[in-house]
């Protein structure tokens, strides 16, 4: 078989995703989370959790603050 491109060992997968999916939103609240801390606390790639970051940051439901720390917005 032939090796998979690099890109495609860097990036998520579906599964992978869903499980970021399930367990970012709990993760995250009103003080701010360093995203370090919830990669470790959810024990999934960087690439599943910014990915999944950045999909609650465009729904609204997060901020990205400096220092790479994360936190919910009120509704």
């Amino acid at each position: 078989a032939e090796p998979a491109p690099p890109w495609q060992g860097a990036s998520a997968d579906r599964a992978e995703l869903a499980a970021a999916r399930r367990a970012i939103p709990g993760l995250i609240g009103p003080e701010p989370v360093p995203v370090d801390e919830i990669v470790r606390r959810c024990q999934l790639s960087l690439s599943a959790v910014t990915a999944v970051l950045l999909e609650i940051e465009l729904a609204g439901l997060i901020e990205s603050l400096p220092g790479n720390r994360v936190v919910r917005l009120n509704p």
